[in-house]
């Protein structure tokens, strides 16, 4: 799928299939999609699917992003950790009467066509507590031009205001597929990685990856209440981060459980998704670097990580108020 970017560096597809050939990856292994590989892997095994009939026709276009590591020369991309698109004339996000720390933003001028009517150009992201369950964010909308923006040196403890590791994104329009059964991806040499769980815009809410919460497979879902399924849920949420669950299937199925109702009641557009960035010291973990583990051994800043390797996701109601859900990894 071709389109064309105005603001975001476009993913170089062909050329990363020709450092990455489907045919040369033989192991059984796992990849991150932070880098250029996996991307590419998972591009040539749709490519193969699709050429047997495989493919399901449902896809939703998305904006994937690609992560380079460092600060870009524009302060506006899409990017987690380091200069917020944060205006100066605005005082820093608190929580409290405490500086929230700043997380990411995601940047929509280059897919304003698979997005709705949004009220500004750029989605910033702030949270309070990096270690809980980062219930409290704040985002705020950003337009794009703005004159002079926030500068570090007006704050004594920036590192604590900014604590991840700036990293910014190529953009890639790519779709997701929300009925594409995992049992077709077995065949491939290697564990297949959903798009859905990158930092993208479009595409839909998946809480179990590609593959959607359908409540017609779950028939004591109908006749759950609402309390009911709010106290099986938060159970589960206290389960998954202490990490004394029985069952961590069972416990994500309350999640999805509780989520899809919660999404249904709100009547709300999903618009993005804001992913922790998981990279293994491999060749090209990033775009910009062929091979450097630095940020890996003992980072001086750490990548960023939401939850346990989670993500946040965002909704636009029909009102144009943003909301999210936190999804654990």
């Amino acid at each position: 799928m071709h389109h064309l970017s105005t603001f975001h560096q476009c993913f170089d597809l062909n050329r990363w299939i020709k450092e990455f050939p489907l045919a040369e990856h033989s192991s059984k292994s796992s990849f991150d999609l932070v880098g250029p590989k996996g991307i590419a892997l998972v591009e040539q095994a749709r490519r193969q699917l699709k050429q047997q009939g495989k493919l399901p026709r449902n896809g939703i276009p998305c904006d994937l992003f690609v992560w380079n590591k460092g600060e870009p020369d524009n302060r506006e991309l899409t990017k987690v950790g380091g200069l917020p698109c944060w205006p100066d004339s605005k005082p820093w996000p608190k929580h409290k009467n405490r500086n929230m720390k700043f997380v990411g933003q995601i940047n929509f001028m280059d897919s304003r066509d698979i997005v709705p009517a949004l009220p500004g150009d750029v989605l910033t992201v702030f949270v309070d507590d990096l270690h809980g369950a980062w219930q409290h964010l704040h985002y705020h909308w950003v337009r794009s031009g703005t004159k002079k923006w926030f500068q570090p040196s007006r704050h004594s403890t920036w590192e604590k205001l900014s604590p991840f590791a700036p990293c910014y994104g190529d953009i890639h329009r790519t779709v997701v597929y929300p009925d594409l059964p995992l049992v077709l991806l077995d065949s491939f040499p290697f564990r297949f990685a959903r798009l859905a769980d990158s930092t993208r815009i479009g595409g839909c809410y998946c809480p179990s990856g590609e593959m959607s919460y359908d409540p017609a497979d779950d028939p004591d879902y109908a006749s759950m209440s609402d309390k009911e399924l709010e106290r099986n849920y938060e159970k589960a949420m206290i389960a998954m981060l202490s990490g004394d669950g029985e069952s961590e299937e069972e416990d994500s199925i309350w999640i999805d459980r509780y989520f899809y109702r919660c999404e249904m009641r709100k009547h709300s557009e999903f618009l993005c998704e804001l992913s922790s960035i998981n990279t293994i010291a491999d060749k090209f973990p990033f775009l910009n670097s062929a091979r450097d583990d630095s940020l890996l051994r003992e980072p001086s800043q750490p990548l960023l990580n939401i939850v346990d390797a989670g993500s946040v996701s965002f909704f636009l109601s029909k009102k144009r108020r943003v909301y999210h859900e936190v999804q654990f990894g």
